[in-house]
């Protein structure tokens, strides 16, 4: 589904109206849900890419939220971090060695993003 499509336009607007009419607390997990469907209207092979993606932060995140040892919570945040970026690394990778082959739209933006996240939990924000 591209951005300047019309199908793009009705789902956005479906998106919005929704958004608003369900309850506060429920927002962020209809987001998530319909970031997932976006991307995966792309291509379906690369889903797991993102979801992969978001258990590891989610993991990391509830890892270093529950231990207070400044140690543990560094591990899990270079473990976090080093996943995230071997993710990203193996897909340029093999993008490099065989030129033909699809990287996942937005990879190194989501990674990035994700690895802020990863970051500010470890600052505690």
């Amino acid at each position: 589904m591209l951005f300047n499509s019309l199908a793009f336009l009705i789902f956005f607007a479906g998106v919005v109206l929704f958004y608003f009419l369900i309850p506060w607390r429920w927002r962020w997990a209809f987001l998530l849900l319909v970031s997932y469907v976006f991307y995966a209207s792309w291509n379906l092979h690369f889903f797991w890419s993102i979801i992969l993606t978001t258990l590891i932060c989610y993991g990391v995140g509830l890892q270093m939220a529950a231990t207070k040892d400044q140690r543990r919570r560094r591990c899990f945040l270079l473990v976090g971090i080093l996943l995230n970026i071997g993710i990203l690394f193996s897909f340029k990778l093999l993008n490099a060695a065989f030129k033909n082959i699809l990287v996942p739209v937005g990879i190194s933006f989501y990674t990035f993003q994700a690895i802020g996240y990863i970051i500010d939990v470890y600052w505690g924000k």
